[in-house]
This record gives C-alpha cells, sequence and structure tokens, in this order.
C-alpha cells in the first residue's frame, strides 16, 4: 500500500485533495501503517505550495517539518506576512477516503 492515496479535507480552509499516504506524519514517524488509517479521523498531513516536493525533501535537507495549525494565529500572521509563498508544514485533515492510486 506503499503507492497508496487518500481523499482529506484540510480542516481550516475546507479543501479537498489527493495525498499519498506518505505524506500522513503517522505513517513518516511510524506510529500508523498506511493500511491502519480510519476513514473519518483527523491526521497531520503534509503540504507544500510546490506540489512536487515532499516530507522526504525537507527531512533530508535537515529541516524540520512544522504543524501549522499548531501555531498560535498571532505568530503565523507574522510569518505569513514575511514571506511571499504559504507555509509548508502539517496540516491537519480529516481522512474521506483511501484510494489504491491517485486521482480514483
Amino acid at each position: 500500500m506503499s503507492n497508496s492515496w487518500c481523499h482529506v479535507k484540510f480542516v481550516k480552509d475546507g479543501v479537498i485533495a489527493n495525498v499519498p499516504t506518505s505524506h500522513f506524519k503517522a505513517v513518516i514517524e511510524k506510529t500508523s501503517l498506511p493500511s491502519h488509517l480510519q476513514v473519518g479521523s483527523i491526521y497531520d498531513v503534509f503540504w507544500a505550495p510546490d506540489p512536487t516536493e515532499t516530507p522526504e525533501d525537507i527531512m533530508r535537507s535537515g529541516n524540520e517539518i512544522i504543524c501549522v495549525d499548531d501555531i498560535p494565529t498571532n505568530e503565523l500572521k507574522k510569518a505569513k506576512a514575511n514571506k511571499r509563498q504559504p507555509l509548508k508544514g502539517y496540516f491537519k485533515a480529516a481522512l474521506l477516503d483511501l484510494q489504491s492510486r491517485e486521482g480514483t
């Protein structure tokens, strides 16, 4: 199930997207197997403005992946004001459906 994808809905903005199971923090940290993800549950899911960027890219460069939804609102506003692109990191998302491949 390493190539499996999930249909998720990001909590803060309501955006629905297809993401690989490898973008789930629980899968990355090996606290959950992709097959153990449960529809209807909320997970920390990686998102970046560049759709080709992966959690592995960030970790390989020695950087930590932040949980953006855990940043206090006033600090988040400051961080967004200092950047031209949206922040990348983990965002809370509800798992809507498990899929065998992207877009199915």
